[in-house]
């Protein structure tokens, strides 16, 4: 898998379905000051290539 972190842009497209399906991410994005990053999968083959 190649997991590269999602860019602040990436992230506000996807954070309003990611609280639908979980919604406690909301709540503790708000009670904490640290960034709760979002990762984005892509399947490589068998050489970890894209």
């Amino acid at each position: 898998m190649h997991h590269p972190r999602g860019r602040d842009q990436e992230k506000s497209d996807v954070w309003p379905s990611l609280v639908k399906i979980f919604a406690p991410y909301d709540a503790y994005q708000r009670k904490t000051s640290r960034d709760i990053p979002v990762v984005r999968l892509h399947p490589t083959d068998e050489r970890g290539i894209k």
